[in-house]
C-alpha cells in the first residue's frame, strides 16, 4: 500500500469515527419523576383577648387626720388646698376644745391653764382630695404655742379601713419665730399607690 492510499485510508477512517461519535442517539430518554404531594396543615387560629387593666383612680382620695396638741393652741395648713375638695368633721377630743376647719386650714385651741397641765386637745377629720394629687407632694405647715407639743397621724381611708401613711410629732421651739414654731412637711400620697381600689 502506497503513501497515498495510507493517508486515505486514515482519512477515511478519521471521517468515519467523528461523524459516528457526532451523531446523536435517537433514544429518548427521560428524567425519573417523583410524585410529590404537598400537604399544608392550617392550625385554626383562635383570637386572644387580652384586658389590659389601667392602674384605677379613684373619683377622690380620702384620708382620714387625727389633730391633736397638748400646746394651747396649734394650726394645720394646708398650703397645696387647691387639691382638697372637701374636709368634714368626724370627732372631737377634750372637753376644752375650740376648733375651726375649713379647705385651707384647721385650728385647735384650748386654754393656757389646761396646756400648762399638759391636757390635751384635737379633732379627727376627713380630706377628700382631687385624684392629681397622687402624681403631686402636698405641702403642710404645722404651727404651735409654746407650750408642750402637737402630733398629725394621716391615714389612707380604703373600704373602710385606715392605713397609716405618715406621722408627724413637732414638739421642738424654733428660736427665731418663738409664739409660732413653725414646721413644714411634705405629704406623700405616692404612698398609697399600691392601696387604691381597682
Amino acid at each position: 500500500m502506497g503513501i497515498i492510499s495510507k493517508g486515505f485510508f486514515l482519512l477515511a477512517f478519521l471521517l468515519l469515527f467523528t461523524s459516528t461519535s457526532c451523531r446523536q442517539d435517537s433514544t429518548i430518554t427521560s428524567s425519573p419523576t417523583a410524585s410529590v404531594t404537598l400537604t399544608e396543615t392550617t392550625a385554626a387560629i383562635t383570637p386572644t383577648f387580652v384586658s389590659i387593666s389601667t392602674p384605677s383612680v379613684p373619683a377622690t382620695i380620702h384620708l382620714r387626720i387625727e389633730f391633736q396638741t397638748t400646746s394651747d393652741w396649734s394650726d394645720l395648713t394646708f398650703l397645696s388646698s387647691e387639691s382638697i375638695s372637701e374636709a368634714e368633721l368626724v370627732s372631737v377630743i377634750g372637753d376644752d376644745t375650740d376648733y375651726e376647719i375649713n379647705l385651707q386650714q384647721v385650728l385647735i385651741s384650748q386654754p393656757s391653764e389646761n396646756a400648762g397641765k399638759g391636757d390635751a386637745v384635737g379633732i379627727t377629720f376627713d380630706l377628700h382630695m382631687v385624684p392629681e394629687a397622687l402624681a403631686d407632694p402636698q405641702f403642710m405647715l404645722l404651727e404651735r404655742g409654746d407650750l408642750n407639743a402637737s402630733t398629725v397621724k394621716i391615714y389612707y381611708v380604703n373600704n373602710d379601713e385606715l392605713f397609716l401613711i405618715q406621722e408627724i410629732v413637732h414638739n421642738r421651739m424654733v428660736l427665731d419665730q418663738l409664739g409660732r414654731n413653725p414646721s413644714d412637711f411634705i405629704l406623700e400620697l405616692s404612698a398609697i399607690q399600691g392601696n387604691i381600689d381597682d
